[in-house]
């Protein structure tokens, strides 16, 4: 009588394993079906976001790229032939006849040169990431340093240079930044200045990488004291870097100074 039920037992015991172990197997192949539909639909969606903040990048290096050759070229000349127009329609010699056809000529230049730099900023408007900007490394603030002495020297200016800032030590997007505000400061006054003295300061204050040059103020031509067109350039990549200028003549001396929050460089 004892063995027939327990042979009953014994087979609903292991019925009732089966059934577990059936439940088991189901539940582990739908997790890891799950769990891997859900990897595939992860990993195809880091490769979209990558795909996207590649043609983003791109898209970005482009646009700083063409500002930076609007800049470097077509701008630089505008203005040059902007600053040409003001001589002229102050020169004494110019017949009183031309005067108005001057000015006229003038007052477009000089909304061509806006209109343009309007563009020049909505492009470089894409963020303040230079990051992929290739032509960074191109432009290294001592190599800056060492053409701006030459060019000086060039044209009859007896430099003198406290310069205690390493390039090295900036991060990529303010040497960059810097040394193209340096160029344009000198490529300034050698334009204006009158040849002499000009002094080229750089140095840590404040949290902040100071760029001052000074210069002899020629007689030729009278100071601006918001330095006129000729450091607009300037004025855009400083407020890029969300920086401070100032431009003033302090008596016979022309003082253009400079002020842009110290970035170091991370990457070594």
């Amino acid at each position: 009588m004892a063995c027939p039920i327990l042979m009953v037992v014994a087979w609903k015991v292991h019925d009732s394993w089966n059934d577990v172990l059936a439940n088991l197997i189901l539940f582990t192949g739908i997790t890891l079906f799950s769990a891997t539909a859900g990897a595939i639909s992860n990993q195809r969606r880091r490769a979209e976001e990558k795909a996207h903040r590649e043609s983003e990048e791109a898209l970005r290096s482009t646009r700083l790229l063409v500002a930076s050759e609007l800049h470097d070229s077509v701008a630089q000349t505008q203005t040059l032939v902007v600053m040409n127009l003001e001589d002229l329609a102050e020169d004494p010699r110019l017949p009183g006849e031309l005067i108005p056809d001057l000015l006229d000529t003038l007052e477009l230049s000089r909304r061509a040169t806006t209109e343009l730099r309007a563009a020049m900023a909505a492009l470089r408007n894409v963020d303040q990431d230079f990051s992929s900007f290739g032509r960074q490394s191109t432009h290294s603030l001592d190599t800056q340093l060492t053409q701006a002495l030459s060019a000086l020297q060039d044209n009859g200016f007896n430099t003198e240079t406290h310069f205690d800032i390493p390039g090295d030590k900036l991060s990529p997007d303010l040497e960059y930044g810097m040394s193209k505000i340096l160029g344009e400061l000198v490529a300034n006054v050698v334009w204006h200045g009158a040849p002499g003295t000009c002094t080229i300061e750089a140095r840590e204050d404040d949290d902040c990488v100071m760029l001052r040059v000074i210069n002899d103020i020629g007689t030729a031509t009278p100071a601006k004291s918001n330095g006129g067109h000729g450091l607009l350039g300037v004025k855009e990549r400083v407020d890029l870097l969300n920086g401070t200028h100032s431009f003033a003549p302090k008596g016979h001396q022309w003082h253009a100074e400079v002020r842009v929050p110290l970035t170091v460089r991370t990457d070594e």
